[in-house]
């Protein structure tokens, strides 16, 4: 099996602390391989002793990672940003306002999750980091219900992954036409249901540059009789987006994991991390509409963002203490796995900069037309940081705030940066600021405390 059974151990017990903290009805955890969709982790809990079957409901047996569909709530918007980007209806730069909270749709509102979250006019990558509903809604709306509904599909949702696991559920889309106010309560993911596994399936799409892969749990299989073995090949079921507009989401999803973004509770140190947030109402069972103060808090996103090896898939069913929150709930269970991740897998930790994020997220053969006006990197906004020549994007002084010594030397080396030290310890600010532009002979003096 493709199962790696430390990752396995490892989720397990960190979601069962999370689930216990905020007194939850369950859980799941799907980990792939970005490049391939192989299944290296699937959990659901509460789980069962598999030697005493008889002894656990039905509920309770299922792999509820892909047999059970909910609404994905927040998730969902960066598979219609997505769409929309590929499709040329928006660029990442694009200004849309936001109604600062209140979007009338005929004879209904649409609200964003919080009064707190209420914004004016602010472009497609805010829009993404700060969770708008009203921003989604807007481009969902420029799209249309039937483009929507296509490039939704197109991500895999809707349809069975063909996963050789039973009682894979397909998960809802509602047929055509959608009104307006349906077209945007889906774009932010109400009125559509997924499986876990769905969904972190959608987000290798964007990891692995724009694919999509059939997931898949057996390795290899080998004849007991005569010793041969048959492993399984990556299976490219279709191209859902282009490596261009794949490599603009890597960009403003890592944004939203940022100081300003939704996402900045699944932050690892050292390491790029892509993702986003969600939060959504949980359906009755047994009737129409929604039940009462019940959600679903999750959060699906990559790790390492500028060469992804790991997408993970979190969702929290029903916290009833503390939080219910995407946020506060999943994402920084989705912080420790990451972190074990890729520790456990030796991937070499570097120093997130604005420009090495630029750098190493724009694909070789893209260096000059990928836009956006507001990526947030750390605590720095750098204005147009993509859209500019990997030449200039080396013009501007690096993140070296709480560095030692030894990094920053390591890290003008690279850049071909004449620094002047000042004092001893830890870098407390640099002349020029942190992300404004060199002067002409690259120049930076180091304060050290």
């Amino acid at each position: 099996m493709t199962i790696d059974s430390d990752f396995q151990y490892f989720v397990e017990s960190e979601m069962a602390r999370a689930i216990k903290e905020y007194d939850a009805a369950g859980g799941w955890v799907v980990i792939l391989d970005a490049k391939t969709s192989a299944i290296r982790a699937l959990a659901s809990l509460p789980s069962f002793d598999p030697n005493t079957p008889q002894n656990a409901s039905a509920f309770v047996r299922r792999n509820r990672a892909v047999t059970d569909s909910f609404e994905p709530g927040s998730t969902l918007k960066t598979f219609v940003i997505a769409d929309a980007l590929d499709n040329k209806v928006i660029k990442p730069s694009t200004k849309i306002f936001c109604e600062n909270c209140r979007f009338r749709i005929g004879k209904r509102i649409v609200r964003e999750a919080e009064k707190s979250h209420a914004q004016g006019t602010i472009s497609v990558s805010e829009i993404l980091a700060y969770s708008s509903n009203i921003g989604t809604a807007k481009i969902a709306l420029m799209r249309g219900d039937d483009r929507l509904k296509a490039g939704l599909l197109a991500f895999g949702f809707g349809e069975k992954s063909g996963v050789e696991l039973p009682g894979e559920a397909k998960g809802i889309t509602v047929r055509l036409p959608w009104n307006d106010h349906l077209l945007a309560n889906i774009s932010f993911g109400q009125g559509i249901t997924a499986t876990p596994l769905q969904l972190a399936n959608a987000f290798a799409v964007i990891a692995n540059g724009g694919v999509l892969n059939k997931p898949y749990i057996i390795e290899h299989i080998k004849d007991v009789e005569t010793g041969e073995s048959t492993e399984t090949k990556v299976q490219q079921i279709r191209r859902v987006i282009s490596e261009d507009t794949a490599a603009k989401m890597r960009v403003m999803l890592a944004a939203a994991t940022t100081d300003k973004g939704t996402g900045i509770e699944a932050r690892v140190k050292g390491y790029f991390v892509a993702g986003k947030t969600g939060t959504a109402q949980k359906i009755k069972t047994e009737s129409k509409g929604y039940m009462k103060g019940a959600y679903i808090a999750s959060f699906g996103g990559f790790i390492p963002a500028n060469d992804p090896k790991y997408v993970i898939f979190i969702g929290i069913d029903h916290p009833k203490k503390n939080s219910y929150y995407g946020s506060v709930v999943a994402a920084p269970l989705f912080a420790k796995i990451a972190s074990y991740a890729v520790r456990k897998s030796g991937v070499n930790p570097e120093i997130p900069t604005e420009t090495n994020l630029a750098k190493t997220l724009i694909p070789a053969n893209k260096k000059t037309d990928i836009e956006d006006k507001t990526i947030n990197i750390g605590s720095e906004i750098t204005d147009e940081v993509i859209g500019k020549s990997l030449a200039e994007l080396t013009e501007v002084v690096p993140y070296l705030k709480t560095l030692s010594l030894r990094e920053v030397i390591n890290i003008a080396s690279e850049e071909k940066i004449n620094v002047k030290f000042v004092g001893s310890g830890k870098v407390e600010f640099t002349y020029p600021e942190q992300g404004q532009p060199l002067n002409e002979n690259r120049e930076v003096t180091v304060i050290l405390r």
